[in-house]
């Protein structure tokens, strides 16, 4: 179970943190609190600030992590990254970063991209997350990574849901692409 908490007298110091259980049952079967998510050996940047809105997410016994996190100096807004999973609380590669707020309609008080969830498609490819060259890259002959993420913006007033896709080029030489809906679908 990912969850973000915080510190009572710093309310905007949130970081993932992860529960997990003990057994099959999770109604009945204990739970130990793992800590917070760990960031892989190298990773300098990831759960050092403002993190939250944690999803995971499998492709061919590979997992992934999805998160939100603040950086900048000034104003600052709220990016998601991904990357890929050593186990259930600790990260294998550094962040990538995936969205940014770009358009108008996400910065409504604040530049937020939060709140991501992955629905899958035809996900027959190993992934791998390249940290050096920051790109979700292939393995093999095909595309490495296809993933639908319905990312909420929030703000004060607004509430938009949009989507991103990852998906293969229809030509194995050609670079897989990421598209980030311009406009909010809800």
């Amino acid at each position: 179970l990912y969850y973000a908490g915080g510190d009572k007298d710093d309310i905007w110091a949130i970081r993932p943190y992860v529960l997990e259980c003990q057994g099959d049952d999770p109604v009945h079967d204990p739970w130990v609190e793992k800590g917070k998510m760990t960031r892989a050996d190298g990773d300098e940047f990831s759960f050092e600030a403002f993190s939250l809105d944690a999803t995971v997410f499998e492709v061919n016994g590979s997992w992934y992590y999805i998160w939100a996190a603040k950086v900048g100096v000034g104003r600052q807004s709220s990016n998601l990254y991904i990357a890929r999973m050593k186990n259930g609380y600790t990260l294998d590669s550094v962040q990538v970063l995936l969205t940014t707020p770009d358009y108008d309609w996400e910065r409504h008080g604040f530049w937020v991209n939060e709140g991501p969830a992955v629905i899958q498609k035809d996900v027959p490819y190993p992934a791998e997350i390249n940290g050096s060259t920051k790109k979700i890259t292939q393995m093999g002959d095909a595309c490495s990574l296809r993933f639908s993420a319905i990312i909420q913006r929030f703000s004060i007033r607004y509430t938009s849901l949009s989507r991103i896709m990852r998906q293969a080029a229809a030509n194995k030489a050609a670079a897989s692409t990421t598209v980030n809906a311009s406009s909010p679908q809800l």
